[in-house]
This record gives structure tokens, C-alpha cells and sequence, in this order.
């Protein structure tokens, strides 16, 4: 998704359609994230995080270095939807904070066009009281002049010359009206001006709240292209990285095949070895402990990582036989038998790292041993007898292990069975 350009924030609009919004201002919720943008979001993280921690701990059969560049890879490509769902986020906010800004700026504009327009009015405004004060001021001269009288009407009838009474009067009441007119005149402008002086002030404070507004709302605006920039510059990051993983992953997937093979190899070496202690206990029924319940191996909670039986091997994408269960621990936890015993082996296997075996007799009519595999070290040696206290050796990511943790094997008649049957 390629991010809209921001080309700045001078939009205009038209007078009147500005003057429609400064009569009827719009309102917009703030251009953050909404709850369900970063719900989403989140979701996707923690979906994301999962499913790697899921694929290490799957990963039985790699070494270390090899399974981290497929974790690599999957990684990468879990990221990528989270990525595009932050730019999607970011790219929504940044339309908002324009959308708002586009309209704080029409507003600012109409509001400079009122002010403008009140202030062509009270100019004009301002002649016209000019006009009515010198009309007042001629009044004044002229009632000076007559000695002070007052009423234009005595001025009319007291005046010399040959009209009659009534032309004299008729003009006496046209230079009343005239005063009067001149008189309402000059209040009239005088109240008006007022009015738009009011008004202009109202209009200056509009235009100083609205300035503010476009300016937090282009503040806004440019922070939220910025971060989608960002989330877009992350995204083709991620992109170039898992392919230049899954270039690297290719090269190495035959490597991969080579030691899952390893790993069913010494499996079936090890099976062999394990049927004849199995018959050898038969025969002779041999008995290590009269418990038939075995404890658990670790000192700490059990929390299975990859459990027993076929799955698809998460890397090569083929069925494969999980010969035992995976339990979560640091390395150099103490590992203890799950029953008495004799140790019947002590090996360091390419696939396996440092394995102890335990052979337990005869519980409830069948063989039973186990296999304690990846250890850190060992610390028990082949015949030794060992009890539920006795440190076999500590937890390890030997071999092909992808991180630290106990693999558990227990075999029943010389057969894999489930381990979590038997703790």
C-alpha cells in the first residue's frame, strides 16, 4: 500500500460555502487511534508472538543456528501483517487530522472574509457619521446664529419679508423635519457603528481560536504522515527481510532434511538397544522399585512445549514421529529419574546431545525405561543404580535442540508411549 503524499495545508474552499460552515461549524472526533484500531492491532501481535513461540518450540530435530534462520524467516513474514495493520492505522489518522485540518482552515478563511467584509462596512461607516456630525454641526451653527432660538418655527414666523403666514410656516416645518432627520440620522449611525464594532471584536477572537485550531490540527496532520511514513518504511523492511531469509532458508533446506534423518537414525538405534534390556527384564522379571507410579523429572511446574506423537515437522512440511514429550526449563535445572532404575546408557548423540537412559524393571507387568534427552551435562554413569533424589544431569539445548528445555522418552515394552500418561 503506497501512503498518499501530503501536499501541505492551504486548501481553500469558496466564500459561501466557508460561510456555511462558520454558521454551521462541523465537528470531528479526535484523529487518534480508536479502541478497536489498536484492539486489532494488539491482536495481531500477540498472534504473531505466539506463532513463532509455538514454531521453536516445534522445531525438534534442527540445530540452533539452522532453526533461527527459519524462526527468522517466519518471523518476518508473522510481522508483515502487523506492519500493514499499523499503516492502515496510521494512514486512517493521518485522513482524520487532514479532514479536521481542511475544516478548521475553511473556517479560519470565512471568518478573515467576515472580518474583512465588517471592516469595508465600518469604514464606510465611519464617512457616514462624518456626514451626519457635520449635518448636526450646521444645525448647531445655524440655531447659534438665530440668537439660540430653538424652534425653527418662531425662527419662520419672526423673519421679515413679504410671504405670507402660511409659505412661512410650510417652511419653518421643512427645516423642522430636516433637523429631525439629520438628528436621527446621526444616531442611527452612530448605533450601527457600535454594533459593528461589537461585531468585528467577536469576529478577531473567532479568528484567533480558529488560527490555533488549523495550526494543532497541521501539527496533527504532519505527525501522522510522518508515522505512516515510518510504518511504510517498516513494512517494505520487513518484505526485503523475509526474502532475503527465505533466499537463505532454501540454500539450507537439504541441510535441515540431513538432520531430521540424523535424528530418526539414532531413534532407531537407540529402540534397537532398548528391546533387548526389555526382554532381558522379561525373563528374569526384574524389579527396581514396588511403585508402580512414576514422579515428575523436574523440579519446576511441567509446561509441555511440543508434545508426543506425529504432527507435520513445522519446517519441511512432512509427517514426523515425536518419540517423546518437551518440557519447558532453564538451562541447568536439575533432572531427576522418574522411578528407580539402573542407568543402561551415557551418550552423546548428534541429534539427541547428552542422553541418559534409565531401564526400570518390571511395573505393572510390562518393561518400562526412559530416555532424558539434550542434557546441559550428565552425572551419572552406565550400571549405576539410581533413586528419585539422584541428579541424572541438568537441562541443555544439546544436540539439535532449539533452545532449553527436557525432552522425555518413556518406552513400554520396548514402544514409545505417552509420557504425561504415566506423571
Amino acid at each position: 500500500m503506497k501512503l498518499p503524499r501530503f501536499h501541505g495545508l492551504s486548501k481553500r474552499m469558496t466564500s459561501a460555502a466557508a460561510l456555511l460552515i462558520v454558521l454551521a461549524p462541523i465537528s470531528f472526533a479526535p484523529p487518534a487511534l480508536a479502541d478497536e484500531d489498536r484492539d486489532r492491532v494488539a491482536e495481531a501481535q500477540r498472534q504473531s508472538a505466539q506463532h513463532v513461540q509455538e514454531l521453536r518450540n516445534n522445531l525438534e530435530g534442527l540445530d540452533s543456528s539452522l532453526a533461527q534462520v527459519y524462526v527468522d524467516l517466519e518471523t518476518a513474514n508473522a510481522q508483515i501483517p502487523v506492519a500493514q495493520a499499523e499503516l492502515d492505522t496510521a494512514n486512517e489518522r493521518y485522513e482524520g487530522a487532514k479532514r479536521e485540518h481542511d475544516v478548521a482552515q475553511a473556517q479560519l478563511d470565512a471568518a478573515q472574509a467576515e472580518a474583512s467584509r465588517l471592516s469595508e462596512e465600518m469604514t464606510k461607516a465611519r464617512k457616514q457619521q462624518e456626514a451626519a456630525e457635520k449635518a448636526v454641526g450646521s444645525l448647531a451653527r445655524e440655531m447659534y446664529q438665530s440668537g439660540g432660538t430653538s424652534s425653527p418655527l418662531l425662527i419662520a414666523l419672526s423673519s421679515s419679508g413679504t410671504e405670507e403666514i402660511a409659505d412661512r410656516a410650510a417652511a419653518a416645518d421643512a427645516l423642522t423635519r430636516a433637523q429631525d432627520s439629520a438628528l436621527s440620522q446621526a444616531q442611527g449611525v452612530q448605533a450601527s457603528t457600535r454594533n459593528q464594532q461589537s461585531r468585528q471584536s467577536a469576529v478577531t477572537t473567532r479568528i484567533s481560536a480558529l488560527e490555533e485550531k488549523a495550526r494543532k490540527a497541521s501539527e496533527e496532520a504532519e505527525s501522522a504522515k510522518n508515522t505512516a511514513e515510518t510504518k511504510l518504511h517498516e513494512l517494505d523492511e520487513l518484505k526485503r527481510t523475509s526474502e532475503e531469509k527465505r533466499a537463505q532458508w532454501d540454500a539450507q533446506k537439504a541441510q535441515a532434511e540431513e538432520q531430521l534423518g540424523q535424528w530418526q537414525r539414532e531413534y532407531q538405534d537407540a529402540t534397537s538397544k532398548l528391546a533387548a534390556i526389555d526382554e532381558e527384564n522379561r525373563r528374569q522379571n526384574r524389579r527396581y522399585t514396588s511403585s508402580s507410579n512414576f514422579s515428575s523429572p523436574l523440579p519446576v511446574p511441567l509446561v509441555v512445549t511440543s508434545p508426543f506423537g506425529w504432527r507435520v515437522h513445522p519446517v519441511l512440511g512432512i509427517s514426523r514421529y515425536h518419540n517423546g514429550t518437551d518440557f519447558a526449563a532453564n538451562c541447568g535445572t536439575e533432572i531427576y529419574p522418574v522411578a528407580e532404575g539402573v542407568v543402561t546408557a551415557v551418550t552423546v548423540e548428534t541429534a539427541g546431545g547428552n542422553v541418559v537412559y534409565v531401564n526400570h524393571g518390571m511395573m505393572n507387568g510390562a518393561s518400562m525405561s526412559t530416555a532424558y534427552v539434550h542434557m546441559q551435562s550428565t552425572n551419572v554413569h552406565v550400571g549405576q543404580q539410581v533413586g528419585r533424589d539422584t541428579v541424572l544431569g541438568w537441562v541443555g539445548a544439546t544436540g539439535y535442540a532449539t533452545g532449553c528445555h527436557l525432552h522425555l522418552s518413556v518406552m513400554r515394552n520396548g514402544a514409545d508411549v505417552e509420557p504425561l500418561d504415566y506423571l
